[in-house]
């Protein structure tokens, strides 16, 4: 019998409503349009694609940090936004966060050893003493040594790759099931992020960690990823197997993201694909299939029709009337 996702999220919906600079008419923002995606147990599932795609809000949906318009996420079989203040409060120990910006995500008046330890004590896991004993080895477990001086730090004391470090162990600290990772290493240097992404993926082996990882960075998402999904303009275009997605890439989309990576751009004797434009107003996206103003092989039928993801092969889905690699 195969094992229940840890993480079921179906058909979920964000809108927003947004005031015209000019003529003060009001229009909607999908923000998120209709996303459905599972995380197994011990599983990274990698949401990608350009700014105003709809990764982050997709994110604090999942932890219900904001609620949806409509659509449902369960965590362990329990639909969340059925639960009450109270019980959504139990639930957030077991479900965390890891912010873009390790600068904002931490209070600057606050000591390093109180920031990690408070999620300990909001949720009465450890009273203060104790909890201030197991920040000291959290930080020391994220690589801040000795744990017991940068405890008594203050955040403008520490590089952004060493905040970034205080921001994981603060989520890590109530030994969560299930973290959303938001951009969490594209403030870092390049240097820095490969030992960031390795930190959680040994927090993955450990605990058996599950986590959407959330990117606009190919690159960084193969070092951590078992699956991908690609989003544009709110919706899911292509998700599958990370092997899947870079050796063969259904939508065009997905190609023309893979070609501005160099360390993992496909054959190069390959007909390339080169984004026209930019990503649409998304007050106004384009009728049909939300990328064929951009697609070098759209035609009638994509402005007609919006595409439904379909499984071209195991695990391995996409929205698109013409999919790569397939017959025209």
């Amino acid at each position: 019998m195969t094992e229940a996702p840890l993480i079921e999220v179906r058909d979920l919906k964000k809108y927003f409503a947004s005031t015209a600079i000019l003529g003060g008419g009001k229009s909607i923002i999908k923000a998120v349009d209709g996303v459905s995606f599972d995380i197994g147990k011990n599983e990274v599932l990698s949401l990608i694609g350009e700014s105003g795609s709809g990764k982050t809000t997709t994110g604090r949906l999942v932890l219900r940090l904001i609620e949806p318009t409509s659509g449902s996420v369960k965590f362990m079989g329990r639909e969340i936004f059925s639960l009450d203040e109270e019980e959504m409060r139990k639930l957030r120990k077991d479900m965390q966060i890891v912010f873009q910006d390790p600068y904002a995500s931490l209070n600057p008046r606050m000591k390093i050893g109180d920031a990690v330890a408070e999620p300990l004590i909001v949720s009465g896991m450890a009273d203060h003493d104790d909890a201030r004993e197991k920040a000291i080895e959290m930080l020391e477990r994220v690589g801040l040594i000795p744990g017991k001086e940068i405890a008594q730090r203050l955040p403008h004391n520490l590089s952004g790759g060493q905040r970034q470090r205080v921001v994981i162990a603060r989520a890590m600290i109530t030994r969560p099931k299930f973290i959303v990772a938001d951009e969490a290493v594209s403030m870092l240097d390049m240097s820095i992020k490969a030992s960031i992404v390795s930190l959680l993926e040994s927090f993955r082996r450990e605990s058996g960690l599950s986590m959407l990882f959330i990117t606009h960075d190919l690159s960084i998402a193969k070092l951590i990823s078992d699956r991908v999904a690609i989003m544009y303009l709110g919706k899911i275009v292509e998700i599958g197997g990370m092997r899947q997605i870079i050796e063969n890439p259904a939508h065009p989309y997905t190609k023309a993201l893979l070609e501005a990576v160099p360390s993992i751009s496909r054959r190069k004797k390959e007909k390339t694909i080169e984004l026209k434009g930019e990503m649409p107003d998304p007050r106004n996206p384009p009728s049909g299939c939300r990328f064929r103003n951009r697609c070098p092989f759209a035609s009638n039928i994509c402005s007609e029709e919006e595409p439904s993801l379909i499984e071209i092969e195991r695990g391995h889905l996409v929205a698109c009337h013409f999919p790569l690699n397939r017959k025209r």
